[in-house]
């Protein structure tokens, strides 16, 4: 299933811009690791894209970094800890 299929309880739907928005920040950085310098392998959304009204508004770069899986796993470990539930959208 790609990232921009439908939505399930798995797959959360990414929005029509996530590819480009994806491979735009891991190209900014030659795909690094912005936490550990390792291979970057995903781009995490430092804003949940859950927060967004519309999946496209979480695509901006400052809230795109590129990590690894360790990093990833690490920072989604602190999230859970607690996060504000919160709607964004591009005027907010």
């Amino acid at each position: 299933m790609s990232l921009e299929s439908k939505p399930n309880k798995k797959q959360p739907y990414y929005g029509s811009g996530w590819g480009k928005a994806n491979q735009m920040a891991m190209d900014a950085v030659n795909e690094i690791c912005q936490k550990c310098g390792a291979r970057a392998v995903c781009v995490h959304h430092i804003i949940p894209l859950s927060s967004f009204e519309n999946p496209n508004d979480a695509h901006y770069p400052e809230n795109l970094l590129p990590v690894c899986f360790s990093c990833h796993a690490k920072i989604h470990q602190e999230m859970r800890k607690g996060l504000p539930k919160k709607k964004y959208n591009k005027t907010s």
